[in-house]
């Protein structure tokens, strides 16, 4: 019989501290397309993780925090080593919602990496995006 062998990452449920929900990554062509996903909280998001210079990328995160405080949620854009290229704006829609609208038009051809934190005073928590910008 053959037998595996699997590393998982689970959180530390025995702490209470902030933590993130997965992105969900929408991609839109125009302003209107962009409209429509901020329309429709409950649309899918896409799997799809390359993307055209014309596109848009539109990403919801959730953080969540104990004690109903509320993390503040930033973004920053890294290049594919993982180092940091430009913060991102990131728009707060409700308490503890946090969207980010970003033009891939001014990106060259390649990998990068948006990194999303959430800060309280119980902690930090982080997610990556890594997403290919094509020709």
């Amino acid at each position: 019989m053959d037998s595996t062998t699997r590393d998982l990452t689970v959180p530390d449920f025995t702490k209470v501290e902030a933590s993130l929900s997965t992105p969900r990554v929408y991609r839109a062509r125009t302003v209107r397309e962009v409209q429509a996903v901020k329309a429709n909280p409950d649309l899918p998001p896409t799997a799809e993780r390359t993307f055209s210079r014309s596109e848009r990328m539109f990403i919801r995160i959730q953080g969540y925090a104990p004690g109903g405080m509320t993390p503040t949620i930033t973004a920053r854009l890294l290049n594919r080593a993982g180092q940091s290229m430009s913060d991102l704006p990131v728009q707060t829609t409700a308490p503890g919602v946090a969207e980010l609208d970003l033009g891939l038009g001014t990106l060259a051809a390649g990998d990068y990496l948006i990194e999303f934190t959430g800060k309280t005073a119980s902690g930090t928590a982080q997610e990556l995006v890594a997403f290919k910008v094509s020709r």
